[in-house]
């Protein structure tokens, strides 16, 4: 993480933080409108979202054999 954010960043991702700031801005700078957003998108693709609780879930299982 770059805690200068008037530095720029060497890891690749700039094209995400521009992705990031433009959902941002198209949301009005409203975070609960992005969230809403986010939340919309995940309803419409389930098959496209990553639940954590899902893969910790799967890992124990393979680990315990079943």
């Amino acid at each position: 993480m770059n805690p200068d954010p008037s530095t720029p960043h060497d890891d690749g991702l700039e094209w995400l933080r521009e992705l990031r700031r433009r959902m941002f801005q198209q949301a009005g700078g409203d975070l609960k409108k992005l969230g809403d957003r986010y939340r919309r998108i995940q309803a419409e693709h389930p098959e496209k979202t990553f639940d954590p609780r899902e893969a910790v879930a799967k890992a124990a299982r393979a680990q315990s054999g079943g």
